[in-house]
């Protein structure tokens, strides 16, 4: 038992960043919570605000992002279960979402294809090469799926997974406040708008705004995911049509 305990504090003062990984991450997400819930700011996202200061903390520290990696993968083991719970909404609301089923489809669609000619339109004014606009017009779906799209149609997925995430969190900050800019006041287009943008990250800021947000950012996010892997290719090939390529 002595060897036990020797052996666990000589791991925990060789590895400090893998011991307290993940309370305090833990423990920092918390108290953004309460600084978000104070002063009700869309900048004040605890996702974002999270990310930047851990961000921070390993610069300054000097710490490897490895150790880091290491401490917090069952933090990481929890984010990739605890999507499932998305689905919770989508059950609740099942009833409405059935009665609004052909305009849901029709919004996503369009979210797929103005996603690509974007993606399409501002990598041509930048004289880039044509696999970035592979790499960032899936930008709007989940992560996995969006990789897979961007490594299928010859983009870099590596870069495609920091664009989604970026996506993810300038909806979720962003998303509710331009909505409101614009008048968008109704809690189902706003939902499936969200959903349709910003994927997990923005379904998980459209549920606190309210279930109905919740279930139809839900039904943005997976209907966007499943019609993206069906369709890119065929949208791909017509981007190329058009390009000449």
């Amino acid at each position: 038992m002595t060897d036990l305990a020797d052996s666990i504090l000589d791991f925990a003062a060789a590895h400090p960043v893998v011991i307290i990984a993940t309370p305090g991450t833990v423990l920092l997400y918390l108290l953004i919570i309460k600084i978000h819930k104070r002063f009700r700011l869309g900048l004040l996202n605890p996702l974002l605000l999270t990310m930047l200061v851990l961000i921070a903390i390993i610069l300054l520290a000097g710490v490897s992002y490895g150790e880091y990696q290491k401490g917090s993968a069952p933090l990481s083991f929890l984010a990739e279960t605890a999507i499932v719970a998305l689905a919770l909404p989508l059950y609740q609301k099942w009833p409405i979402i059935k009665k609004y089923a052909l305009p849901v489809v029709l919004s996503s669609v369009m979210s797929i294809l103005i996603s690509f000619l974007t993606a399409f339109i501002l990598v041509k004014c930048f004289g880039l090469d044509y696999r970035y606009t592979a790499t960032v017009a899936a930008r709007s779906v989940t992560m996995p799926i969006a990789m897979d799209v961007a490594e299928r149609l010859g983009g870099f997925p590596a870069i495609t997974a920091s664009v989604v995430c970026l996506a993810g969190i300038a909806g979720a900050v962003l998303g509710f406040p331009l909505l409101r800019l614009f008048r968008i006041r109704d809690s189902r287009a706003q939902g499936i708008a969200i959903g349709a943008c910003s994927h997990a990250v923005g379904t998980s800021e459209a549920a606190r705004h309210g279930i109905t947000e919740g279930a139809f950012s839900s039904l943005g996010l997976i209907l966007c995911g499943i019609l993206t892997t069906l369709t890119c290719g065929f949208i791909w090939q017509g981007l190329l049509w058009l390009a000449g390529e």
